[in-house]
């Protein structure tokens, strides 16, 4: 109770303007018409899983816009599919948890989730791909330790094929993001954006 109070104090700059627009005034924050926060508008902005693992963009207005999971994260967790039985105990729980949360947020972000039937508070999103976002933060870990197991297989007992394997894998990782964004990066420069 004291942390509450303590809260709502320090935040009350922010809380009572924001709530004194709420009650005493047309504030399109809490509209859902004009903050396109309803549930139809926000199954609207879902994106196919094509769209995800390949990056065929379903609009003229998506096309600029890159939602793909990338090259390395694919064959990231293909090679985990491969080493999951080697992935070391200590990790393995946190592996699938991280796993779990990546394919919620992708189920989250696709046209397969019921956003519609969803309420309206919380739809407050906007834009499902946001989820992408958090999908990065969990891939990057589970990419991160299938890496590492990989890493250990291929080079046990062999210090420097750890370093030449380590330079080729970055080199590998930074031209496919290379190839991945160039269609984008051309796009742009033709509209002299």
């Amino acid at each position: 109770l004291i942390n509450i109070a303590f809260i709502v104090t320090i935040s009350a700059f922010f809380l009572v303007p924001l709530l004194e627009c709420k009650m005493f005034a047309n504030y399109a924050i809490f509209d859902e018409n004009i903050m396109q926060t309803n549930a139809e508008w926000v199954k609207g902005k879902t994106i196919p899983l094509s769209e995800i693992f390949l990056n065929n963009a379903k609009t003229d207005e998506d096309s600029n816009v890159l939602f793909r999971i990338g090259t390395p994260c694919l064959v990231f967790i293909l090679i985990g599919v491969l080493i999951f039985k080697k992935i070391d105990n200590k990790y393995k729980k946190y592996y699938i948890i991280n796993m779990v949360f990546s394919l919620l947020c992708i189920f989250m972000a696709s046209e397969y989730f019921p956003w519609d039937r969803l309420p309206n508070i919380l739809c407050k999103i906007q834009y499902p791909w946001r989820m992408i976002g958090f999908l990065t933060v969990f891939l990057s870990i589970v990419c991160s330790i299938n890496f590492c197991t990989f890493l250990d297989i291929c080079t046990v007992n062999k210090p420097k094929a750890k370093t030449i394997f380590l330079c080729i894998m970055i080199c590998l990782i930074t031209a496919s993001g290379i190839v991945d964004i160039l269609p984008y990066l051309q796009g742009m420069n033709d509209k002299e954006n």
